[in-house]
């Protein structure tokens, strides 16, 4: 299966780095020219599990773009429209195309597909590194959750099971993408805006009474908003992760800390939308929402 992976972020460097590990024959698509010729020249760097692998020979920008079986589209749940433009060209009529983004609000342009489309979640811990872009690194272990979108069919999955070998990374298919991409959201709404406005790691949101407290606020709205009847087992789900992950430094807050645009209205303003659409008032989301709006203003500000 030949695959085109677009997006050079951490998951978009993860994803092509492991399929080539494995020995799909991939491309990567990507705008930073300077990052092409880093890729180019010394390859990729990969760590997990206390071991670097080298990948090389992934094709960079490849101008032949008909012949590609999958397209996996790793950018930021923001960059997913201008993609959509941009990218048309890549693949064929039934080239099978997988969206893993954070949040919801890409869904609204992807419903334009016409290719068999899926959509996924990556549950792995990444960080590409700031200084030397070439590297990313697997700071937890996870998996990946994918289910048909739009247009799919039992052989589009086969192609794309047989593309995912187990041994290399854990990858499991759901039927229901609703419930799928909700799931991923309630645990992104809770931890990733929070982390990010108090400038904090996942673990300290459950080991402080005070922020536990906001946080529970903000899931009792998110929940509400979302129509959940499950909130307890939810619960359980956010404090299980903030425990499992506490460590980790959310992407959010990473996003934030190196001054780039973040995921809050895919996330946070889906669920706001969602909740106004219903007459329910969130104020503590929308809090957390208006702050990080300001706080990131006032970033850019300085930069």
């Amino acid at each position: 299966m030949k695959v085109a992976v677009i997006g050079a972020g951490a998951v978009g460097l993860f994803v092509a780095a492991s399929l080539k590990q494995q020995g799909a024959e991939v491309a990567l698509y990507l705008k930073n020219q300077q990052e092409q010729s880093l890729f180019e020249n010394e390859g990729i760097y990969l760590y997990k599990k206390n071991q670097k692998t080298i990948i090389t020979d992934i094709q960079m920008n490849p101008s032949n773009t008909k012949d590609f079986d999958g397209v996996i589209v790793c950018v930021k749940s923001y960059q997913v429209e201008q993609v959509l433009l941009d990218y048309k060209h890549v693949g064929h009529r039934h080239t099978n195309w997988l969206f893993l983004q954070n949040g919801m609000g890409h869904l609204e342009w992807i419903e334009t597909m016409t290719s068999p489309t899926y959509v996924g979640v990556v549950e792995y811990g990444l960080l590409k590194e700031k200084e030397q872009k070439n590297r990313v690194s697997v700071k937890g272990e996870g998996r990946i959750k994918i289910a048909p979108f739009r247009g799919t069919s039992s052989a589009g999955k086969a192609e794309w099971e047989s593309l995912f070998n187990q041994d290399v990374w854990t990858v499991l298919w759901r039927d229901d993408y609703q419930e799928m991409l909700e799931s991923k959201l309630i645990l992104n709404a809770c931890i990733n805006p929070l982390t990010a406005l108090l400038h904090v790691r996942n673990g300290e949101l459950v080991e402080n009474g005070h922020y536990k407290q906001a946080m529970r606020s903000c899931f009792t709205e998110i929940i509400e908003a979302l129509e959940r009847s499950d909130r307890e087992e939810k619960w359980v789900e956010v404090e299980r992760l903030c425990k499992d992950t506490k460590e980790n430094q959310s992407s959010m807050l990473t996003d934030l800390i190196h001054k780039r645009p973040l995921e809050l209205d895919a996330i946070v303003g889906y669920i706001l939308k969602r909740g106004e659409t219903r007459g329910i008032l969130m104020p503590t989301l929308q809090l957390v929402y208006t702050m990080l709006k300001g706080k990131q203003k006032a970033l850019n500000k300085k930069s």
